[in-house]
């Protein structure tokens, strides 16, 4: 039995010849018409075995690949249009052929506006690309305002269009006067008029009363930026200050209104509240605010679900804690005095 030929990946891609984008035209999509008639229109221009791929692209446009490059383009040049379902639809390619336009050999002193004005009477669009190879050339430099294309060659002459340029001879002298935008230096065709140098003999002769004076000592560095941010710093404190006084005036009335189960008085209960912010001795304040720590943690413990903001919740648990650990340490002390008081008798 004979061995099957096996086909491998490399094998089809050196026989099988993909189509190029040259070989690809376009036809304009009308909706609710399917692609099968418009192959079936173009049938009529292109034989079925010169049809490789059919499909529907982007921006509604139907895209045929045909078998050769010289087949689209005969295609698009002999048939602007065809008929899909009686609707008249343009052939055109997927790659337009643009022409360039090369004018070389002029020199700076012509203006651009009469390059322009002879390139639209043959139909021809500008595009102006600037030339910045001797932007660090200071011998160049005025090379980088001509507006350039491509660089010709010389030698070739084929395609060469052939235009008759007339200028005014008071635009040739208008533009003489202006100077490289990029260097102050004149271009080489460039000569100094008469008028010219008279105007420069008159600026030399020339007569200025200028007004004296002082240099002004340099501006100093602005600091608003820092000051935006400390304004931003007391902005948040008087925010938290203003939150934590709701806090207290709130607490004001339950303490007020059960004088029998708070035994205390409100403003002495605030001022010592106020007076354990970043005060790191605690306990001293409590010794001085009552001498119950025990009942003043109980009233911490009772007020702390009335409290609203973050700060003052805090504040409430910490000093309860520091009561808490103080009287803890306080009964361990007293329990040792007892023991050894009982064995020294």
């Amino acid at each position: 039995m004979a061995n099957s030929a096996t086909i491998s990946y490399s094998n089809v891609m050196q026989t099988t010849v993909f189509p190029t984008k040259e070989q690809a035209i376009l036809l304009d999509g009308i909706d609710g018409i399917p692609i099968k008639e418009y192959v079936k229109n173009i049938l009529r221009l292109v034989p079925s075995e010169n049809i490789r791929i059919v499909s529907r692209i982007l921006g509604n446009r139907i895209c045929m690949y045909l078998a050769s490059k010289e087949l689209a383009e005969k295609s698009v040049n002999e048939n602007k249009t065809v008929k899909i379902n009686e609707i008249p639809v343009r052939i055109r390619p997927l790659i337009t052929q643009n022409k360039r336009i090369i004018i070389s050999n002029v020199p700076p002193i012509i203006p651009h506006a009469f390059l322009v004005d002879v390139l639209k009477g043959h139909q021809a669009k500008v595009c102006y690309l600037n030339s910045k190879n001797a932007e660090n050339d200071d011998d160049l430099t005025h090379d980088n305002n001509i507006n350039t294309i491509d660089n010709p060659n010389v030698n070739d002459t084929s395609n060469n269009m052939q235009m008759d340029l007339t200028i005014p001879q008071t635009q040739i002298e208008q533009a003489d006067r202006q100077t490289s935008n990029l260097n102050n230096k004149r271009p080489h065709s460039m000569t100094t008029t008469s008028s010219e140098r008279q105007i420069d003999n008159i600026s030399e002769d020339l007569e200025t009363n200028l007004v004296k004076c002082e240099f002004k000592s340099p501006a100093q560095i602005d600091r608003s930026k820092h000051r935006k941010k400390l304004i931003k710093a007391a902005s948040k404190d008087s925010d938290h200050q203003e939150k934590n006084s709701k806090d207290l005036e709130l607490l004001r009335n339950i303490i007020e209104t059960n004088p029998n189960r708070y035994k205390v008085s409100f403003l002495e209960f605030k001022n010592f509240i106020e007076r354990t912010i970043g005060s790191r001795n605690i306990s001293v304040l409590v010794n001085e605010f009552t001498t119950d720590a025990k009942h003043l943690a109980s009233i911490l413990e009772e007020l702390y679900p009335y409290l609203t903001t973050r700060s003052m919740k805090n504040r409430f648990t910490r000093i309860k804690n520091l009561i808490k650990f103080d009287l803890t340490n306080t009964n361990f002390y007293d329990s040792l005095s007892n023991t050894s008081e009982s064995e020294d008798n």
